[in-house]
């Protein structure tokens, strides 16, 4: 296949050997007294920080997005400029199915 490794290389793997690699690597461990879901340790990386998420306030949306320290406000004219500067790789859209965010607004070019 091309790829080289100096350790094993685990392919199409059931689901129970899964389970038993992610347990041998302390990965997780298995909910509900061992009979439940495996629920995997994500610690110390649990995500994005919610001092990372800019949202461009547009006035169309802006009466219907709870602003604060999560929901950070900026202006349509420096995302702009961000994105001129080559930031746009580091941008994430985030909408739900219909093309709507909550509390009604809707997606625009620049969310």
């Amino acid at each position: 296949m091309g790829i080289s490794t100096e350790q094993r290389v685990y392919r199409n793997l059931s689901p129970s050997q899964l389970y038993e690699h992610a347990l041998r690597r302390r990965e997780g461990v298995v909910t509900a007294g061992g009979k439940g879901p495996f629920a995997a340790v994500t610690s110390p990386h649990t995500g994005r920080s919610p001092n990372d998420k800019f949202l461009v306030q547009e006035p169309e949306s802006s009466s219907r997005i709870w602003w604060g320290k999560v929901n950070q406000p900026i202006t349509p004219e420096k995302f702009d400029r961000l994105k001129a500067d080559g930031h746009e790789p580091t941008f994430k859209k985030k909408t739900a199915p219909s093309g709507r965010l909550p509390g009604g607004a809707t997606v625009s070019g620049k969310t």
